[in-house]
C-alpha cells in the first residue's frame, strides 16, 4: 500500500516538473489528490482493495475482521458510497443503533 501511495507521489511530481518548472506544496497536494474522481472515493472499493492486500500479506484474521466490518456497514445503509458521506454522525448512529452504545 505504501508502495502505491510513493509511486503516486513520484508519478505526481514528474507530471507537474514536466507541466511547469516552478510548482508549490499545494500544487503538488491538489495534483495528488484524487477528489474529481468519484470511483476513487468510493469506500467499498477501497476496502475491497485493503482485504486483498491483508490476504496476499498472509493477514488472514484482520482480512476477515476488515471484511466483517464492511459487511456490517453495508447492512446498515444502502448509500455510504464515498468518502464525503462517511462523517461522526453517520458513525455515531451506527455504533449507537448496532452495538446499542450510549454516546
Amino acid at each position: 500500500m505504501l508502495l502505491k501511495i510513493k509511486d503516486r507521489a513520484l508519478k505526481t511530481y514528474y507530471d507537474l516538473e514536466l507541466e511547469k518548472e516552478d510548482f508549490s506544496l499545494e500544487d503538488f497536494d491538489n495534483h495528488l489528490r484524487v477528489d474529481t474522481n468519484p470511483a476513487s472515493q468510493d469506500v467499498f472499493r477501497f476496502w475491497k482493495e485493503i482485504i486483498q492486500e491483508m490476504r496476499n500479506a498472509g493477514r488472514m484474521g484482520n482480512a476477515k475482521l476488515y471484511h466483517d466490518a464492511s459487511n456490517s456497514i453495508k447492512r446498515f445503509t444502502s448509500f455510504l458510497y464515498n468518502y464525503v458521506v462517511l462523517e461522526i454522525i453517520f458513525l455515531v448512529n451506527f455504533f449507537t443503533k448496532n452495538y446499542l452504545i450510549s454516546i
